[in-house]
């Protein structure tokens, strides 16, 4: 059989729990009995997007949600099929895991679509094992292992995210430096998106548990339910995560807070003293007749004991006012 290529990531038809690689001929003619197929489409290029409204049989309303440019994890049935999207951590090079990647699939009875623009590992996992002869064997099977695949690799990243935000309440608590706050935004702008994908999935996989689906068998949905719960846990989790970051951000305002009172008390203080010597010096260095000492060789030497004993007298005074 010919190798997909191009446009059309990997397609393979399934059928007696082995996996055979299709090409783009192979696509036009009929599936053999009893088989599936999963095709995997790359939606950058011009020829799958074309392939997918054109030739592929899907309705023309999942085809447009296939190749929309923006999408949020949902769950929809469009007559005999469903468009189910998820998002996965992002494990590609130079990228952040939290910007999430999609995943869009069409599912029927005897096929997949998969639509996707940035790799996923999920997928590849699932492509690696169906050419090792130990790929899903039913399309609910495959709907399973991806939407596992793609919880298995969030709950690290929250572990992360809870270690990071952990040594930043004992850093904060211990110095409150202005570079901790940077860390602490860096942190909460980690989890926005990743609570803004996880909450909208878990109510797509509830959906999709609910929904009467003939390539959906009682123990795929008891399977595709502990995913579900997973995603509720780790929705949770960011919950958490962001009102301990909210709490950690306040607190850290009050120690800043704290910190410039303080600093602005003892300027204070050291002004409240130096400013009545600061006008003394300031009349004695008058350039007009009559200053005091003005002749006398120990002139400099009393003033400056005039000085220290005035700066004394203000301290004392400040103290039995208990400014100080």
């Amino acid at each position: 059989m010919a190798k997909p290529h191009g446009s059309l990531n990997c397609a393979f038809e399934i059928r007696g729990g082995h996996a055979f690689t299709l090409g783009w001929e192979e696509l036009a003619q009929a599936p053999s009995p009893k088989a599936w197929r999963w095709i995997h489409l790359d939606r950058s290029r011009q020829e799958a997007r074309a392939w997918l409204r054109g030739r592929s049989g899907v309705a023309r309303v999942a085809a447009n949600a296939l190749l929309a440019d923006e999408t949020r994890p949902r769950f929809t049935t469009l007559d005999d099929g469903a468009l189910l999207i998820l998002r996965g951590i992002n494990t590609n090079a130079d990228a952040k895991p939290e910007d999430m990647v999609s995943v869009r699939i069409w599912i029927e009875k005897n096929r997949i679509i998969t639509v996707q623009r940035r790799s996923l590992r999920a997928i590849a996992e699932v492509k690696s094992s169906l050419e090792a002869g130990d790929g899903p064997k039913t399309p609910g099977d495959f709907v399973i292992r991806i939407a596992e695949a793609l919880t298995d690799r969030v709950g690290p990243l929250i572990e992360t995210l809870d270690d990071r935000l952990e040594d930043l309440e004992t850093a904060i608590t211990e110095d409150g430096r202005s570079d901790h706050r940077a860390e602490l935004i860096a942190l909460r702008r980690s989890a926005i998106p990743l609570r803004r994908y996880l909450s909208p999935q878990r109510e797509a996989l509830a959906h999709l548990i609910a929904a009467p689906m003939a390539w959906l068998d009682d123990l795929q949905r008891a399977h595709l339910r502990e995913v579900a719960d997973r995603t509720i846990r780790f929705v949770e989790d960011l919950d958490a995560v962001h009102e301990r970051a909210t709490l950690l951000h306040g607190e850290f305002a009050n120690h800043l807070s704290e910190r410039i009172n303080v600093n602005i008390y003892v300027l204070s203080i050291v002004a409240a003293v130096i400013l009545p010597l600061s006008l003394v010096t300031g009349l004695l260095g008058a350039n007009v007749g009559g200053i005091p000492g003005e002749s006398s060789p120990w002139g400099f030497a009393l003033l400056t004991l005039a000085l220290a004993a005035m700066a004394a007298a203000e301290v004392w005074i400040l103290k039995r006012l208990d400014w100080i």
